[in-house]
C-alpha cells in the first residue's frame, strides 16, 4: 500500500492502523473498522489513503452520499501519488453505482482503466462490469467481465457474473465452462449448481 505521508507522521502507524481496519472489514466487524479509522482520521486527518479508507466504510454501512462527498473533496485536492488517486477514483465509481448514478460511474472506471500502468484492472472491470449489469447494458458488462477473467481467472465473483450473463442469454456452452471453476471448488453451492 503506497501512501502520502504526513510530515513528522510516524510511517509504521498508518498502513499498521489501515490494516487493521481492513482486518475487521472482511471479519464483517464494521464497528471495529469504523473505530480504527477514525482513531486514524484523528491522527492523520489529511491523510488521502485513510479518507479512502473512511469513504469505503461508508459506503458499506450504506451511507453513500457521505461516502461521495468525502471523495470528491479528496479529488479536488490533486491527489500526488497515482495509487491512492486511482483508488478514490475507483471507489468513487463504486459508491456512484450504489447511487444509482450509472452514466458518472461509468466515467471514473474508464478514467481509472485508461492508464495502462494502473495495476489493479481486474479488479476495477469487475465493478464496471457489475455497475454495467444493474445498468442494464448486460453487452457492455459480459466485455467488462470478460476482460477481468483474463486477467484473473480464478476470481470466483467474476466467473459467476460471466457465467450467469452468458446462461441469461442464451450461451448454455460458455457459461458452463465459466461456472466449472467455481463449481469445482469449495465456493460451489445450490446457486452456482444451476
Amino acid at each position: 500500500i503506497c501512501l502520502e505521508r504526513d510530515a513528522g507522521a510516524d510511517a509504521s502507524s498508518i498502513p499498521a492502523q489501515l490494516s487493521l481496519a481492513d482486518w475487521f472489514e472482511r471479519e464483517h466487524r464494521l464497528d471495529d473498522a469504523w473505530a480504527s479509522v477514525e482513531s486514524c482520521v484523528a491522527r492523520y486527518p489529511q491523510n488521502p489513503e485513510v479518507l479512502c479508507v473512511k469513504a469505503l466504510l461508508l459506503h458499506r454501512q450504506g451511507r453513500n452520499t457521505e461516502a461521495e462527498t468525502l471523495l470528491r473533496d479528496l479529488i479536488k485536492t490533486g491527489l500526488r501519488d497515482l495509487n491512492v488517486a486511482y483508488a478514490v477514483r475507483h471507489q468513487l465509481a463504486v459508491v456512484l453505482d450504489a447511487l444509482g448514478q450509472y452514466p458518472e460511474a461509468m466515467q471514473q472506471f474508464t478514467r481509472v482503466l485508461a492508464d495502462p500502468q494502473y495495476g489493479s484492472r481486474p479488479k476495477t472491470l469487475l465493478a464496471q462490469g457489475l455497475c454495467q449489469i444493474r445498468a442494464g447494458q448486460p453487452a457492455e458488462a459480459e466485455r467488462s467481465l470478460m476482460q477481468s477473467y483474463e486477467m484473473e481467472a480464478g476470481n470466483p465473483v467474476t466467473g459467476y457474473n460471466l457465467s450467469l450473463l452468458l446462461f441469461q442469454r442464451g450461451d448454455l456452452q460458455h457459461a458452463q465452462f465459466y461456472i466449472r471453476r467455481l463449481n469445482n471448488s469449495d465456493l460451489a453451492n445450490a446457486e452456482t449448481l444451476w
